[in-house]
């Protein structure tokens, strides 16, 4: 049996996660829904119930964007808590958890500026305009810089792989979900917390 399967909403948070998880002394796996965000919310659980067997994983989380999953209208906690309970129907009760990061995954990664400023080589002053945009979009944001620096307008998965490597990931505990997101691996796996 391995520790933990996490599903998330798409390639970047897979890439992000695997990153996460490299530093983590755990057995596991990490995949992408095909339905992104909004099919995380659609039938996430239930995919999960279809796809492993009950004695294949010790734990699992469910992660995906507020931003971009069709319920931006219901509070981020209320969808959390919906699919959490549907997770533990699917027979993954007390071993399950289901994590929504507002608005959505970049906000992870302008908790660390400095490893935006390396990846990107810039300063502080040319990244201080998109750092405050940062605040209320972090999606648009990095995409402005990415564009901006590399004349692409879309990031790809190796993109979000070489950001969370380079970033300091005790920096990112300010955002609240991924701190629950940590604080839930540390529950589950305390032997963790000193490899951190």
């Amino acid at each position: 049996m391995r520790d933990l399967f996490v599903y998330t909403a798409d390639a970047d948070a897979v890439a992000v996660v695997r990153v996460v998880l490299a530093k983590c002394p755990l057995t596991h796996k990490v995949e992408p829904h095909e339905g992104r965000d909004s099919g995380m919310i659609k039938d996430g659980p239930e995919t999960i119930r279809r796809k492993l067997r009950k004695d294949e994983y010790g734990k699992a989380i469910l992660l995906w964007d507020h931003h971009g999953s069709g319920r931006e209208a219901t509070p981020p906690q209320k969808a959390e808590r919906n699919l959490a309970l549907r997770l533990e129907y699917c027979t993954w009760k007390d071993r399950s958890a289901a994590i929504v990061v507002v608005p959505e995954l970049e906000e992870w990664l302008w908790q660390d500026p400095r490893a935006i400023e390396r990846f990107y080589g810039l300063d502080s002053v040319h990244l201080t305009e998109a750092a405050k945009q940062a605040m209320n979009q972090p999606k648009e944001a990095l995409v402005a810089v990415h564009y901006k620096v590399r004349r692409k307008a879309k990031l790809q998965p190796a993109d979000f792989e070489k950001l969370s490597t380079l970033a300091n990931h005790r920096l990112w505990r300010k955002c609240p979900s991924f701190n629950r997101f940590m604080n839930t691996l540390e529950m589950w796996f305390p032997h963790i917390k000193e490899r951190q």
